[in-house]
């Protein structure tokens, strides 16, 4: 996997490049170290510490570290990747680090540990086993009730309010506060150009699919970290099956959040099933963002009708035709 350098410039947009990385798994060497698409996740699976954030760092020119515990090299290379390098080393007040204590020195020495969390903080986990912070990851969120707080971490694994280093896998956690020895070293966001923008609300309406899900119909497809305008994060191939999960509308056009891909990406370019939550009712996607509409159509060796509203009618209707044949007129069984 190519190290993205993506320029961003709000906490929001890095943030969903974090959720980009969720459910990567380290590898068993260093000949497929992967990527962030589903099967790049767990492709090579391992417990041997090899992983793209080494691939990463070793890129940027500061060694050859696979097979070391990386947690903190989770922080520091994704860091890099949303921001570049020069920028990335001032959030961390000096450098990218490896070694916890070194980046917990480095905000410690910066006067920028805190107590409490922030979303954008980098949590450090203290052992009391080793005597030192042990551990090391982002604050993505934190409860309305102050009580507790959202990470995304690199070498650990599942399972709310334990710290588990050294774990092989990257994902979410959550922690209530209070219950461990924890410092919470705060990167200048705003004072090196970055919006503290932790939530770039997108009006959306849930919809679903089912289980044969939704396929795409054009060679390549981008997914974006936001619709229309985002920057790209990953890409759909043609033929390749999605889940779509919300759909919003950007100057009139149509765009599907992609579960499996953490992003955005076009409606027009997709095939199938389509349900609308808000209304429990289902409808045909076409390429073009298009439906069927007052039609009998086979669709997977079945017949549906589909009425004014593109919407696929269940229930019972009557069908009246001319003399050639030709309906000319139906009426459901609703209809008066």
């Amino acid at each position: 996997m190519i190290r993205p350098q993506y320029n961003y410039t709000s906490l929001s947009q890095f943030f969903n490049f974090l959720k980009t990385s969720d459910g990567y798994l380290e590898k068993a060497n260093g000949t497929n170290l992967g990527d962030f698409t589903p099967s790049g996740k767990v492709v090579n699976a391992g417990s041997a510490n090899y992983t793209v954030y080494w691939k990463w760092y070793k890129e940027l020119g500061y060694g050859n570290m696979q097979g070391s515990a990386y947690c903190a090299c989770g922080v520091s290379t994704m860091l890099v990747s949303a921001f570049g390098l020069a920028k990335a080393k001032k959030l961390l007040c000096g450098d990218l680090f490896v070694y916890c204590p070194t980046g917990y020195n480095q905000f410690k020495n910066s006067k920028r540990i805190y107590t409490n969390p922030k979303p954008g903080d980098v949590v450090f986990f203290y052992s009391d086993n080793m005597g030192r912070y042990s551990h090391t990851g982002w604050v993505v969120g934190v409860d309305s009730n102050g009580k507790g707080y959202t990470t995304w971490e690199a070498n650990t694994s599942s399972g709310n309010d334990i710290v588990i280093r050294n774990g092989g896998a990257t994902c979410y956690k959550h922690y209530t506060l209070g219950q461990r020895k924890v410092a919470f070293g705060r990167p200048d966001w705003e004072g090196n150009g970055i919006s503290y923008e932790t939530s770039k609300e997108i009006e959306s309406v849930e919809i679903g699919t089912d289980s044969n899900k939704i396929s795409c119909t054009t060679e390549v497809l981008n997914v974006r970290d936001y619709p229309s305008n985002g920057n790209v994060i990953d890409s759909i191939k043609k033929g390749e099956k999605i889940t779509p999960t919300k759909k919003t509308f950007v100057d009139g056009k149509a765009w599907y959040y992609i579960e499996e891909k953490k992003g955005w990406a076009s409606a027009s370019y997709f095939t199938g099933w389509i349900l609308e939550k808000s209304n429990n009712r289902w409808w045909y996607l076409l390429e073009g963002y298009k439906y069927y509409v007052d039609k009998i159509v086979n669709i997977g060796g079945k017949r549906y009708f589909f009425d004014s509203n593109g919407y696929m009618f269940i229930g019972t209707f009557l069908i009246q035709t001319d003399s050639s044949g030709a309906i000319i007129e139906y009426r459901n069984s609703m209809e008066e």
